[in-house]
């Protein structure tokens, strides 16, 4: 806050008595807020269990499993249907020459 503002601010605390009772009430519980005895102190080994705890339930959720297979196999089935039409349409079949000449050993 700039100085102008707060000086203004001083003095209307100076002329109204209701914001000056506000005032020294926030600064009151702003201060009884700080103290030591509202805080809340937790056991020493707290700490270590919830560490262990985080441990054993990464440990669980890191397992590899089969299920991810399961997940993939419609976009492999996917994958495999669009290289299937790919080389279907893409691969060269047999020319008008080729045509001919088994016809012609074939007949």
């Amino acid at each position: 806050m700039d100085l102008v503002n707060h000086l203004q601010i001083e003095e209307h605390l100076r002329d109204c008595q209701s914001c000056s009772i506000v005032y020294k009430n926030q600064k009151a519980l702003k201060s009884a807020m700080a103290t030591d005895s509202l805080y809340f102190h937790a056991l020493p080994n707290l700490q270590n269990r919830i560490r262990q705890t985080l441990r054993a339930a990464d440990r669980e959720t890191s397992r590899p499993s089969g299920k991810w297979l399961w997940r993939l196999a419609p976009a492999l089935a996917a994958v495999a249907v669009i290289v299937a039409i790919v080389v279907l349409l893409i691969w060269p079949g047999p020319t008008k020459d080729k045509l001919l000449a088994s016809e012609m050993v074939s007949a």
